[in-house]
């Protein structure tokens, strides 16, 4: 009415009018249908503008060269014909709000972020200087919009994963997703609960072990060279070599599935991997410090410890400590109060393949002399282990069981 007859706009603006119209839900035009087949013809105007991701435009109006009396009243009831349809692109829901005039219609479009979507791939293990089980995952662009990670359970620790933090990998074409689950050597029986959560929702769980991964494996082993199936056979026996020493969840053996002989684990030949200890003097205590022992850490990495006694009156802060890495850089160690007198240095991230290897860890002291060089590996410490009375049988079959993982996984 106030666009067929300006001069009454004001009356139907005054607080004081008792019939003012808010809305065009039960307009003629709109009630026959007549408004949504005038809109419809906008449709694809419409949405060109919306993929090209246009947040304002503006279209000509079908009937500009009508007189504004009637163009201006029926353009206003084409737009709300329009703001009720429901409008999408191939990338998000859009909200969109038009608005008539005489001659052209006015849109200001908002884009919701689409739904993330993410599902899982495939999965694999990873055997290097840890057990990683991976998981591999599709994930669309939006789920970095998001406060979304991957949580895995395992062994009373909870490990969560950024959706920003995964490696990015591509398989077949397809951009996925790896995060990487640790995994000790004695924990290959335990179920791996994983859950992918965005803005605090759970929206997908799986559960998974190293066993089952080797049981899937292993029931398609003529799918597989001779030597895999070898390798997984070995990683079992040493994850139950590992539950045994440790006394973990033995009674759910990782080899539970081979059968009896290939349980058995054969009597290592380390021989050839003796430790070699040089110090700069017969009584290497005149420098204050004296090498203590060493020891091998199996947890999801492979850890060479050497531990030394410090001399009452001694700083250890007057020593240095140093070891050749595999690619032959030397690499500064710290060392960790172990007990009273007793400090200790760690080779962190051995390898699987470089078990056999010998680490060349140095100590020098205030004077930069060298005190000791150990030429040691975690093969020395079998050695050590096989030879001696005091080892029980269960650390004796652990690293037995330690050497053939490395035999038939690396050895070439």
């Amino acid at each position: 009415m106030a666009i067929a007859h300006p001069g009454h706009s004001k009356i139907y603006t005054t607080d004081t009018y008792a019939t003012r119209s808010t809305s065009l839900a039960d307009n003629y035009f709109v009630r026959t249908g007549d408004a949504a087949k005038w809109a419809k013809a906008y449709s694809d105007r419409i949405q060109k503008n919306l993929d090209a991701g246009k947040t304002e435009f503006e279209i000509t109006a079908d009937n500009a060269s009508y007189p504004p009396s009637i163009s201006g009243i029926q353009n206003g009831i084409i737009a709300y014909a329009i703001n009720q349809m429901t409008w999408t692109t191939d990338k998000a829901a859009v909200t969109l709000n038009a608005t008539g005039s005489a001659k052209s219609f006015t849109f200001t479009a908002e884009y919701a972020s689409k739904s993330p979507e993410v599902s899982l791939y495939g999965r694999s293990i990873t055997l290097k200087d840890n057990i990683d089980v991976n998981y591999y995952m599709e994930m669309s662009d939006s789920v970095f919009e998001h406060d979304a990670y991957l949580e895995f359970k395992i062994g009373g620790q909870t490990y969560k994963l950024n959706a920003s933090d995964a490696a990015e990998v591509n398989e077949n074409g397809k951009t996925l997703y790896k995060f990487s689950c640790p995994v000790n050597a004695a924990q290959m029986s335990d179920t791996i609960e994983t859950r992918i959560v965005i803005d605090n929702k759970t929206e997908e769980e799986y559960l998974y072990s190293v066993k089952e991964y080797a049981t899937e494996l292993l029931s398609k082993s003529n799918e597989y060279p001779e030597e895999t199936i070898k390798l997984v056979k070995a990683l079992l026996n040493y994850g139950t070599a590992a539950q045994n020493f440790f006394k973990y969840n033995t009674d759910k053996p990782a080899n539970a599935i081979l059968s009896d002989t290939d349980k058995i684990v054969a009597a290592a030949d380390f021989a050839a991997y003796k430790a070699v200890i040089k110090t700069d003097s017969a009584n290497s205590q005149s420098n204050g410090l004296t090498y203590y022992g060493s020891s091998l850490i199996c947890k999801s990495e492979m850890t060479v410890r050497h531990y030394f006694m410090v001399n009452e009156g001694c700083d250890i802060n007057n020593y240095k400590f140093s070891y050749v890495n595999a690619d032959g850089n030397e690499v500064s160690l710290t060392p960790k109060k172990a007990s009273d007198g007793v400090y200790c240095v760690d080779i962190n991230g051995i390898m699987a393949r470089n078990l056999n290897s010998n680490y060349a860890c140095k100590v020098t002291g205030k004077n930069k002399a060298c005190i000791f060089e150990l030429d040691y590996g975690p093969f020395s410490y079998s050695q050590k282990v096989i030879n001696s009375g005091n080892s029980s049988d269960e650390l004796k079959n652990l690293v037995n069981a330690l050497y053939w993982y490395w035999y038939y996984g690396y050895r070439n």
